[in-house]
């Protein structure tokens, strides 16, 4: 049983670390796009 945590525990590490830079990139992207419709609509 501990050794089934232990994996799993693992597995949500690497999944974490594969996702986070994913939606690091995501969220700047997104914001990056508010930025310029802001500019846009603003000018």
């Amino acid at each position: 049983m501990e050794l089934t945590l232990t994996l799993l525990l693992i597995a949500a590490t690497l999944s974490l670390g594969l996702l986070s830079p994913l939606a690091f990139a995501a969220f700047l992207f997104v914001r990056g796009r508010s930025d310029e419709d802001r500019a846009t609509t603003e000018s």
